[in-house]
Formats: C-alpha cells, sequence, structure tokens
C-alpha cells in the first residue's frame, strides 16, 4: 500500500511539473493549441489522437513534458485508444486502427516504436466497438456479433457487450445495467481496466457507465446520457481515476439552453457527482470540452482553441 501510494504522488508530480500558465480562471494549460479527438492518460503519460478522419495521427505527452508523435504509429483512423500495462508494470498503448473505415485492427503498441496486432480476440461474426483495455494479463473489450447461423447480419444480444480475458483463457461476459439490459443497450465503446476494475459506457439512444470487478461483482452504474426528443447528448470521453472513480465527460445539446459539457464522476454504490459547464450564449455551438483522460485524480480535458488543459473537478453536489 505504502509503495503504491509513493508511486500516485511521483505519478501526479510528473504530470504536472512541466504545467505551463493559466488558461482561464480555473484550468491550467497541460498541452496548449492542440485539438484532441480522444485522450488516455497514465504514469504521467497522455497520448490523444490528433488530425481529422481519415488522416489521424497519434500523439505523445511524456512524463517529462516532451511532446511527441508516438513512435512509428502510422497516418491512420484511429477509433479508441488506451493506456495500461503490460505483465512488467511498464506503459502499453492499445488502440484500434484502420485504412478509413475498413481493415480495423486492435494494437498493443510499447509506445518504443515495436506493436503486436491482437489474435484471436474477436468471434467469428463480431467486431471490437472498442480497443482492447490492458492490465498485467487481462485485457476488457466491446463486442458487437451478429448470430452465428441464419440470416447474417442479425444482431447477437447474447454474444455482444463487455468482455474480459485473462490470458489465453476463454473471455468472460461481464454484467451490463439492469436498464441497458431493459431497453436492449450493449453496445460497449468506451472501455478501462485498471487492476481488478473495469469502467465502460453502454450507448444508444440512452447511455449508461458503469464500473465492476472483473468477476462481474460489484456493479456500479449512472444514466449518463440521452438523446430523444429535443436533447442531443453524447459520451465523448470516460476513464477510471484512483479509487476505481469512473470519470465520464458528455457533450450536449438541449433546445432553448446553451451547449454544455457535462463532466460526472461515479464513486461507486450508484452515486455520482456532476460538474455542468454551459457555453455563455444560444448561438456558441462548440463546447467547453470534447475530450477526457484521468491519471490517478489528475483530470485532462480538451479545450478547444485553448488545448488539452487540467481542470479542478467542482461538482454542484456530493456524494
Amino acid at each position: 500500500m505504502l509503495k503504491r501510494s509513493l508511486i500516485s504522488l511521483l505519478t501526479l508530480a510528473a504530470f504536472a511539473a512541466t504545467t505551463p500558465a493559466v488558461a482561464g480562471a480555473a484550468d491550467t494549460v497541460l498541452v496548449p493549441s492542440v485539438e484532441a479527438q480522444r485522450m488516455t492518460a497514465l504514469d504521467g503519460t497522455l497520448v490523444w489522437v490528433s488530425g481529422a478522419f481519415p488522416n489521424q495521427t497519434l500523439m505523445q505527452r511524456s512524463a517529462d513534458g516532451t511532446v511527441a508523435p508516438v513512435a512509428g504509429a502510422p497516418t491512420a483512423t484511429y477509433r479508441s485508444v488506451d493506456l495500461g500495462h503490460d505483465g512488467s508494470s511498464r506503459l502499453v498503448l492499445t488502440y484500434v486502427r484502420c485504412t478509413g473505415t475498413k481493415n480495423c485492427k486492435a494494437f498493443s503498441d510499447n509506445l518504443a516504436g515495436t506493436r503486436n496486432t491482437y489474435k484471436k480476440l474477436v468471434p467469428k461474426r463480431c467486431e471490437l466497438t472498442s480497443a482492447p483495455s490492458r492490465w498485467d494479463s487481462r485485457v476488457a473489450y466491446g463486442l458487437s456479433c451478429d448470430k452465428l447461423r441464419g440470416k447474417p447480419n442479425v444482431h447477437d444480444r447474447t454474444r455482444s457487450g463487455l468482455f474480459v480475458r485473462k490470458g489465453s483463457a476463454a473471455a468472460k461476459r461481464l454484467r451490463l445495467p439492469k436498464d441497458a439490459v431493459k431497453f436492449g443497450v450493449d453496445f460497449v465503446n468506451w472501455v478501462d481496466l485498471r487492476g481488478t476494475k473495469v469502467g465502460a459506457v453502454a450507448s444508444d439512444i440512452y447511455s449508461y457507465a458503469f464500473s465492476q470487478s472483473v468477476n462481474a461483482n460489484a456493479l456500479s452504474s449512472t444514466f449518463i446520457a440521452g438523446s430523444e426528443g429535443e436533447s442531443d447528448e453524447h459520451v465523448v470521453g470516460m476513464s477510471l481515476g484512483t479509487g476505481g472513480a469512473l470519470w465520464a465527460l458528455v457533450d450536449a445539446i438541449h433546445v432553448g439552453d446553451p451547449n454544455q459539457a457535462r463532466i460526472t464522476r461515479l464513486v461507486g454504490g450508484n452515486c455520482d457527482e456532476t460538474e455542468t459547464l454551459s457555453n455563455a450564449t444560444l448561438d456558441d455551438d462548440s463546447y467547453r470540452y470534447t475530450a477526457l483522460a484521468v491519471d490517478g485524480t489528475t483530470l485532462a480535458l480538451n479545450a478547444p482553441t485553448i488545448g488539452i488543459v487540467t481542470h479542478p473537478f467542482a461538482p454542484s453536489s456530493t456524494c
């Protein structure tokens, strides 16, 4: 426990050691003048997807503050990215890389120019809906599958959802929130694995953020976004942080109100804390934040026109 606490303190110090000036009233600029579509952070290292579809690149801010492209990662389409630990507790980056919308493959990247594809991870008539999130010998990931028999392209709910696999063992299907099951929401497009805790988001018209152990115990969940009527809400970031807290970022449009960026932290026992940040005017169709990553207790967000910033979470109420 003492060793983990020391590592956590060192991680936070490294993440903030070279932080530039303050961006606004509360945020502090970490990487100026960049636009990140997706972000992931761990052990003081931050990785994000840069550029427009289909010509995107992976960028990295190392613990010493150096910013550079991820070594050897080609220009492509990056659907999903995640930082985790390999079997020796070294940083490992995982992602789904595509050529446009085709030839999508999952990769494990050591951030030093070497990468390997995941094999035998995707069953027949299935596709990954998230990058495999790796911790030690385990990976957690989302799958969308069609029925093995009969007409093609018939969705199979029994084979879709959130999965975890240890080593070469058979994959185990984890639980979905009760309301997600009720409404048939099994498209898991955000997954994070930290230790033995799995966090995920299942999305459709309604979206649910949830976490549980790798043994499918201690399920906590919250309704995180909904798009119906005069509301349009989408999850644009999710990450696990210290203590297994699940963080999520939602961009929301409600007719008659300014656009909102909503940060939520699910702390267990189905209790969530939320901070809502609205635009100043109705005619501003942007969002305050468009991507999220969490490293321990450090919350990083992409702020359009400013860059990647650290943000002091200020929920309207606490658990």
